[in-house]
C-alpha cells in the first residue's frame, strides 16, 4: 500500500504543509495511513521519508 501510494504524490494527493520538525525542509503528502516527505527537483519528485501515521511525533 505504501508504495503504491508513492506514485500519487503530486498528482493526485495533496500537498502539505509538514506537521513534524524534523520534515520542515520538504513537502509533505498522505494516503490512508502513510504520510511521505518529498523533495521536487524539475519534473523529478524524490521520496526523502515515509512513515506510519503511529510513528508522526518527532524522535
Amino acid at each position: 500500500m505504501a508504495i503504491r501510494n508513492m506514485g500519487q504524490i503530486e498528482q493526485t494527493l495533496g500537498r502539505r504543509k509538514p506537521t513534524i520538525l524534523r520534515w520542515k525542509d520538504y513537502h509533505m503528502a498522505h494516503a490512508g495511513k502513510w504520510y511521505y516527505a518529498y523533495s521536487i527537483y524539475e519534473d523529478l519528485i524524490i521520496i526523502e521519508d515515509a512513515c506510519h501515521e503511529q510513528n508522526m511525533h518527532e524522535r
